[in-house]
């Protein structure tokens, strides 16, 4: 019995080399798309129960907005300066609009917004906010919290991440 190693060709080897590069290179690429394309997020808070609970897993979808307008009713994912975490809100408010919280609805301009996604109304007021040119105004599902729980208000487009895969 020959026990002696056979040396590798030349071309196995460099088949065994390619096969590195290449397993390397989808690597590299699974890591970009991943994490640049789709960012994992943890939702940390209630503000849009029950539509996104907390605790619950979920998937930024960045190029969401990079070829498409902001609009009205539209799920987003913010990250606020100054948080660590990012927020899932909802816009109701778009640029040079006057936003109005009371009575348990949100006013645009003065006329009730009708949200049918909506579980309860809000139970507490807000001052009015007008919208500036390169902002929007975001705010929670869930309006059960208090106001200073719910987490609402204007914030530039540029905070705007992406949208929740689903």
């Amino acid at each position: 019995m020959d026990t002696e190693k056979k040396p590798k060709s030349f071309l196995a080897s460099l088949f065994h080399r390619g096969a590195l590069i290449q397993t390397g290179i989808f690597v590299i690429l699974a890591i970009v798309i991943f994490y640049g394309i789709c960012i994992p997020i943890r939702i940390n808070e209630n503000g849009m129960d029950p539509a996104y609970r907390s605790g619950q897993l979920n998937f930024c979808w960045r190029p969401r907005f990079w070829f498409s307008d902001l609009h009205r009713f539209q799920v987003v994912i913010i990250k606020v300066p100054g948080r660590r975490q990012m927020l899932i809100r909802r816009i109701v408010g778009l640029p040079n609009e006057v936003v109005d919280i009371r009575k348990g609805g949100v006013y645009i301009n003065n006329l009730l917004l009708d949200e049918p996604y909506l579980e309860h109304p809000c139970e507490w007021d807000a001052r009015p906010t007008k919208v500036p040119r390169d902002g929007i105004f975001v705010i929670g599902d869930n309006r059960d919290v208090p106001s200073d729980k719910a987490m609402f208000g204007q914030v530039s487009k540029d905070c705007v991440i992406g949208a929740p895969l689903w």
